[in-house]
């Protein structure tokens, strides 16, 4: 499921990007994508996430890694079919908020 998000976020041209993740196979991330640079990436971080956190958990995690830059949250199980590319780019003009993909489904 990794390989999606991941590559969502390179072809929108993020080349920089952390994975929190949790749980008995965290380390398999790191075996599989390892410095990934063989997706296009220029540096890849991993940290752990103790327990069931959630997204402002993660996002705690990340703090040092943004460095008070702008930051892209994307789930492994949320699937975006369009590209991201235009939405990135706006986001890095805004100066303050934030963007939220949004998808009416059918069958939630």
């Amino acid at each position: 499921m990794i390989y999606y998000p991941l590559r969502t976020l390179v072809s929108a041209g993020l080349e920089d990007i952390m994975i929190v993740t949790g749980g008995n196979n965290a380390g398999d991330f790191l075996r599989l994508l390892s410095n990934g640079r063989e997706f296009g990436l220029k540096d890849i971080s991993y940290t752990y996430q103790e327990g069931e956190g959630g997204i402002a958990d993660a996002l705690r995690l990340a703090e040092n890694f943004a460095d008070n830059d702008k930051v892209v949250v994307m789930l492994g199980d949320n699937i975006i079919e369009d590209d991201i590319s235009d939405a990135v780019r706006e986001f890095e003009k805004q100066d303050i908020g934030a963007r939220i993909f949004l998808k009416e489904v059918s069958d939630p």
